[in-house]
This record gives structure tokens, C-alpha cells and sequence, in this order.
């Protein structure tokens, strides 16, 4: 399993491909979307809800991967290090988005790099255009800016959105 994470302050951008067919290193092609998305959301100066400080992104692609069906809204919870109790993290009212490339697996697997983030940009914005948002945040979040930024970030990118 290959793993990047990005973290600037208030945004993180995960991608997860785990797959026999990632014959063109996905994981290394997506890299810098990812680190690209984190510097958009973070240069923005506005916040998509009062009740949100994180949000992170994961994408998932690959037949041993699964990504949760509906955004999650994390108030507060400590996540335990076993191994050293100092790396104990506290979460705090972060809004977690896991986008499924799955059902366009192969697909994005065979694509070149501007395929890929194509595909992306899509199931992204048609993921977060669609999904209900948790109950806690649903009429605080605003959805339909948070939406337009990501298509002017994908549009920035030359994806076709």
C-alpha cells in the first residue's frame, strides 16, 4: 500500500491507490494535485462554515480499498498512539470527504496524467454536489461555494469540468 499525505494547517489532501494495475505510478502523478488543492483551500480567506475548522479530502482507487460513503463530521475525538502517548491526536471539528474512484477504476489506471485528474474533477464534483452533508453541519456548511472553488481549482488545472 502506498500512502502520500499533505497537511498544510487547515486542509490535508490524502490519496490512497492501492491496485496491481498502477502500472503508470498513480501515486506519484497525483501528488502534485494534491499538494496543489491543499495551497488553493489554504489560500482561501473565507471558511465553508463556522463549525468546520478541517476538512480533509481522501481519494480512493483499487480493489482493496474502501472509501466511506458519506462525508463524516468529527467534533471531537482523541485518536490514540499506542506506541507513545505525546503523539496523541486531538480532532476537532473536521469535516472528512473520502471521494471512490472505484466505479472508474480502470479506467483511471490506464489513463495518462491528464485523464486522471479529469477523472478526479468529475467524481469529485459530482460526489459533493450530491452527497447529504452530516446533520450537525448541513445548514451551516456552504456547499455550493465550496463546490464552485473546487471546479475553478480543477478549471485552473485544465480539467474538463
Amino acid at each position: 500500500m502506498t500512502f502520500v499525505q499533505t497537511e498544510v494547517e487547515n486542509y490535508r489532501v490524502n490519496s490512497y491507490f492501492i491496485d496491481n494495475l498502477d502500472t503508470q505510478d498513480k501515486q506519484r502523478q497525483t501528488e502534485p494535485l494534491c499538494e496543489s488543492l491543499v495551497r488553493f483551500l489554504d489560500d482561501k480567506s473565507h471558511r465553508y462554515s463556522k463549525d468546520v475548522t478541517t476538512i480533509e479530502i481522501v481519494f480512493f482507487c483499487g480493489h482493496y480499498s474502501k472509501a466511506h460513503l458519506r462525508p463524516r463530521y468529527i467534533e471531537g475525538k482523541v485518536v490514540k498512539n499506542l506506541r507513545d502517548r505525546d503523539l496523541d491526536m486531538y480532532i476537532s471539528r473536521e469535516l472528512q470527504i473520502d471521494i471512490d474512484l472505484n466505479a472508474h477504476c480502470k479506467e483511471f489506471f490506464e489513463a495518462d496524467k491528464m485523464g486522471s485528474y479529469n477523472i478526479i474533477a468529475r467524481t469529485t464534483l459530482e460526489y459533493l454536489s450530491t452527497v447529504p452533508l452530516p446533520v450537525k453541519i448541513r445548514k451551516t456548511f456552504d456547499r455550493e461555494l465550496f463546490v464552485n472553488d473546487l471546479r475553478e481549482f480543477f478549471v485552473s488545472l485544465g480539467c474538463d469540468v
